[in-house]
């Protein structure tokens, strides 16, 4: 899922780099040497936020929304210009936990606490959460439903693997000054 998302990042005529940033303990089994939490991105060269931004919301389903915290100089509430972005740490999900520690100038999740999210910005970080299930949903239809087809069709030749088209995202985002009408009743 990491891996995915981290994929997101290629592109823009920009090389990267990805490393695990919490590996599993070894000996892992071949094929699964790479395996662990989180993934470090380095990008070859530094990114504009907006165009990282970007390639997410078109990489998790065409997103209209992501929630995004940055630093702000002391006794301002507006951004300064916000640097380019070099490095980034993923983890999809609830990821804090996996990424907290990572040496990067972004971070990428599903969701994370207010108290984590303002740590980070107060050490000139950059978070943006694109929401606990669009980290992991996209995944599964793009990626993840393929990879189970091919590894079973060789036995069952005739298996398909389906993904949920009614689970979905307990949270939606209302616009207060024009809510649901279900929401008075």
């Amino acid at each position: 899922m990491n891996d995915f998302l981290a994929d997101l990042l290629d592109g823009h005529g920009v090389d990267t780099r990805r490393t695990v940033i919490k590996p599993l303990p070894q000996p892992l089994p071949k094929g699964f040497e790479t395996a662990g939490m989180g993934r470090l991105v380095e990008l070859g060269h530094p990114v504009n936020i907006g165009r990282i931004i970007e390639a997410y919301a078109r990489g998790l389903g065409g997103l209209r929304h992501i929630m995004i915290a940055y630093p702000k100089p002391l006794g301002t509430k507006s951004a300064q210009k916000l640097v380019p972005i070099r490095t980034v740490a993923i983890c999809a999900g609830s990821g804090h936990d996996v990424v907290k520690d990572a040496d990067a100038d972004m971070f990428v999740t599903g969701e994370m606490s207010h108290h984590a999210a303002l740590r980070l910005t107060m050490l000139g970080k950059v978070v943006l959460t694109v929401f606990h299930s669009n980290s992991e949903r996209t995944f599964l239809r793009k990626r993840l439903r393929s990879q189970l087809e091919n590894k079973l069709q060789p036995e069952f030749p005739t298996v398909e693997v389906l993904v949920s088209e009614e689970d979905e995202d307990p949270f939606e985002i209302w616009d207060v000054n024009n809510m649901p009408a279900f929401a008075y009743d």
